[in-house]
């Protein structure tokens, strides 16, 4: 490496680096000059750049440090840029640019697409952990109201109240399972001189009309984009009378898939809606287990 020297008399001059600190001679004037010494000044890693590797691996999944190791990464590369002779680094810093980028963007696709994680339901299962309640029989009878509902199986427990105003439920039961985000749901309402057919009727026109109804809570996205599926009569082997509804529901960025069954018990003046939901990507999966505790509805009296 060269070094430049400016003579006294105002001509500047390079010398091999091997002439460090000795007295040397101006090519223009022959006048003697001593050559500058060289820096030992050792070089060290830009701590910018080593922030930024540290940042996109332990703050890998979490997009706001991940987004800051791409920063710090950026920021490195120009100081390193700007002081090459002091500072080295500049692979610690792409790599947690790289880094930065790869888990943000992967990150953003997991929180957009969650059911694909294999750990879904995991986080409901801990979260409402205190507002299920899987003690009891499997068979859950509401006495008062004369009619009864069966688990499918352990995993599926009782929502308690605070976990129904928190999803705002408006039904009387909601039966929950939270590994695989299932929910099937009791409700009952005065028949007030409508058919069925009419009833029914009315249940489609309130989902078309994107009513703040299942699954909703109070600050919970509005449900929309209902797409009905199907529907038909049901044959049930108690004889009850009624119409099974296969649809499709919106609830912000979140596509679900309803099963709902409005039966008309003879001699009650109510009609009775046992309906189930669960994502529409993770429906099919779980739509036998919804469909166990739909059926196993019945009346006690």
């Amino acid at each position: 490496m060269a070094l430049s020297i400016e003579c006294t008399c105002g001509v500047p001059f390079e010398v091999e680096d091997t002439l460090a600190g000795q007295v040397v001679i101006c090519p223009a004037c022959q006048a003697t000059t001593q050559a500058p010494p060289l820096d030992r000044t050792p070089i060290r890693t830009n701590g910018l750049a080593l922030a930024s590797v540290v940042l996109s691996l332990v703050g890998a999944f979490t997009v706001i440090f991940s987004l800051v190791a791409v920063l710090l990464g950026a920021c490195a590369l120009i100081s390193i840029k700007r002081n090459r002779d002091r500072t080295a680094g500049a692979g610690y810093a792409v790599f947690g640019m790289v880094a930065g980028v790869i888990f943000t963007g992967l990150s953003l696709f997991l929180y957009m697409n969650f059911e694909l994680l294999p750990v879904e339901g995991y986080w409901e299962a801990g979260w409402y952990s205190g507002m299920i309640d899987y003690s009891g029989d499997r068979e859950v009878q509401q006495k008062d109201r004369g009619y009864s509902i069966t688990r499918p199986n352990v995993k599926w427990g009782v929502a308690k109240q605070s976990l129904k105003l928190q999803l705002g439920v408006e039904g009387e039961l909601l039966l929950v399972n939270p590994h695989r985000r299932a929910y099937v749901q009791v409700m009952a309402e005065p028949v007030f001189g409508r058919s069925l057919d009419a009833y029914v009727d009315e249940v489609v026109k309130s989902y078309r009309e994107d009513r703040n109804d299942l699954h909703a809570g109070l600050w919970a996205p509005k449900p929309g984009g209902f797409k009905l599926r199907q529907r038909g009569p049901l044959k049930r082997v108690d004889g009850l009378q009624g119409v099974e509804l296969l649809f499709d529901l919106h609830v912000g960025p979140e596509e679900l898939t309803f099963v709902e069954h409005i039966l008309q018990p003879a001699g009650r003046n109510e009609f009775f809606r046992v309906n189930g939901w669960a994502s529409r990507r993770r429906f099919s999966n779980v739509e036998g287990e919804m469909r166990q505790a739909i059926d196993s509805f019945r009346l006690l009296r």
